[in-house]
């Protein structure tokens, strides 16, 4: 009789989970942090009664999650999220763990780097030159006019946050002044910055290019009127003895000849005005014409007419006006020579004179006076006898 024992062969299984990182001691099987996965490992032991078994060990290494979370909000704004709670952060870089358990039961880490992006909000203080246009900072401005301008630009930074740029612009005025001005010829015009030597009598235009203590252009104008200095000449002409008054200029009883006299008046503009006088005084002629004419000629000179005066002297007056309009009075003295009739006497020569003559013999010499006989010498007996004739020195 055969009493046959079958002892059993054991096959056993195991399945089992550990989380990365860790050491697997279990079942008799030792397994020193086995990487994240499904590990299969088996094996064999005999039993009392000599028999194989094999022990089978299927294990599953779980993963330990490290997470690093990188976010960004905007300042003002708060973080809820991923766990983690930011109430307001200020502006900069925040760090924070978490250390959880996953589905698995093992540790997970979650990291997060918060970054709290500026909220811009800038003011910008600028200024500009009237007619100039201002492109700064995302501000377009067209010639703006002179004074104070604000305005805001709404901005997205590149983290998408809000941003609100504002602009405090001075316009600084660009002069244009006008000026008016008013001179003396011959006088300089030393104002507002224009320097003009001696203008000519007129009205001038100017202008001037300068920049502001702010560095604006700033033109001046100028309107300058120069007014004239009259210098007026007059001529006047009286006669000897009269006085003259005109252009107020008085002249009592002046000499004949040329007089110049100048007054210093002021225009209605203020200038100098010199009226100057040249007054010619004309004599009043009284003259005496001594005249000698022969018995039975006419005398017509010098406006006396005498038609065969008698022998003698003939005084006659007339009153006449210059060329210039003053009284002259002429005299005429007239001396009418009688005419003797010595015959058919003739003279020749000059030492030694033959004459003939009807006056009886003698002795004879002539005399030449300073008022001759006209036509003739008069003659003088001297003597009896043969007559010679005597010149007489």
């Amino acid at each position: 009789c055969l009493a046959l024992t079958v002892n059993p062969v054991y096959n056993t299984y195991y399945t089992d989970s550990i989380c990365y990182g860790e050491d697997y001691d279990k079942y008799g099987f030792t397994i020193l942090q086995p990487a994240v996965g499904v590990i299969e490992e088996s094996y064999v032991l005999q039993t009392l009664n000599g028999c194989d078994s094999t022990f089978y060990l299927t294990l599953t290494v779980n993963p330990v999650h490290d997470t690093l979370i990188t976010a960004q909000i905007c300042y003002g704004d708060s973080y809820d999220d991923n766990g983690f709670s930011f109430i307001n952060p200020e502006i900069g870089v925040y760090y924070d763990t978490l250390s959880l358990n996953n589905i698995f039961g093992c540790d997970s880490i979650v990291s997060l780097q918060l970054t709290v992006n500026p909220v811009f909000d800038t003011l910008f203080v600028d200024e500009i030159c009237q007619g100039d246009d201002y492109t700064l900072h995302g501000f377009e401005i067209i010639q703006p006019a002179a004074g104070s301008y604000y305005d805001t630009l709404y901005l997205t930074t590149v983290s998408g946050c809000d941003s609100l740029v504002y602009l405090d612009l001075t316009i600084n005025p660009s002069f244009k002044a006008y000026f008016e001005g008013e001179l003396c010829y011959g006088e300089n015009y030393n104002e507002h910055g224009f320097n003009i030597i001696k203008p000519e009598v007129g009205v001038h235009y100017d202008s001037l290019n300068l920049a502001t203590i702010h560095g604006c252009d700033s033109t001046l104008y100028l309107t300058l009127t120069v007014n004239p200095v009259y210098e007026t000449w007059y001529n006047a002409e009286i006669c000897y003895g009269e006085d003259y008054s005109g252009y107020g200029f008085e002249f009592i009883n002046p000499s004949v000849g040329l007089h110049k006299d100048t007054l210093f008046y002021q225009t209605v503009n203020g200038c100098d005005s010199l009226i100057c006088m040249k007054l010619r005084v004309w004599p009043k002629f009284n003259r005496q014409i001594n005249a000698t004419i022969c018995n039975g000629e006419d005398y017509d000179e010098y406006g006396f007419h005498f038609v065969n005066p008698p022998v003698g002297v003939t005084h006659d007056t007339l009153f006449l006006h210059s060329v210039h309009g003053c009284d002259s009075v002429v005299r005429l003295v007239l001396n009418v020579l009688p005419v003797f009739d010595f015959g058919y006497s003739e003279i020749t020569g000059h030492e030694n004179v033959y004459v003939s003559t009807n006056l009886q013999t003698g002795r004879y010499k002539y005399i030449i006076d300073p008022i001759t006989y006209c036509n003739n010498y008069r003659w003088e007996i001297i003597g009896t006898g043969d007559w010679v004739v005597e010149p007489q020195g």
